[in-house]
């Protein structure tokens, strides 16, 4: 067999074997439901879905039914750094509360819904600077619930 054969029949394989696990991590893998906790933040308790793997992390809100007053999502990061969020497939703004050390570092409040999901025009959101979690509720929860910087967070 020559080496160019040889090459390209490596690289076919390659090729299938990464698609094929990809295609297995984000459509065929079903995780079940999301674990469930209360977060209070300053004084005000919310009851989140925890979102604490890639594939979980990486859907976040998005295609998920409307928050209530009270609820949302508590994304938990295995290092701390400045991660960057977007809000691709969501259909309600969100306020995005950045977490460090168990307090409130600093928040992104109305993050709008995106005029278009294509990937390479939707804004992204980031925290003031290395954060090890953050709390996605409603829209206009910061300013309702009187949510500061250095409010401290409990995860229960």
């Amino acid at each position: 067999m020559n080496k160019k054969v040889l090459y390209l029949s490596v690289f076919i394989i390659s090729f299938l074997v990464i698609f094929a696990g990809l295609y297995w991590f984000f459509i065929k893998s079903k995780s079940g439901p999301l674990k469930t906790a209360e977060i209070t933040v300053g004084s005000q308790t919310f009851s989140v879905e925890i979102a604490d793997t890639l594939k979980s992390r990486t859907q976040g809100l998005s295609g998920h039914a409307p928050l209530g007053d009270t609820t949302g999502m508590y994304f938990s990061f295995p290092i701390k750094a400045k991660y960057s969020f977007w809000m691709k497939d969501m259909a309600y703004p969100l306020d995005i509360i950045w977490i460090a050390d168990g307090k409130v570092l600093g928040t992104s409040e109305n993050t709008p819904v995106p005029q278009s999901n294509n990937i390479l025009n939707l804004p992204t959101y980031s925290p003031p600077q290395a954060i090890d979690s953050a709390l996605e509720l409603n829209a206009g929860s910061v300013k309702k619930f009187g949510i500061q910087v250095g409010d401290p967070v409990t995860l229960k």
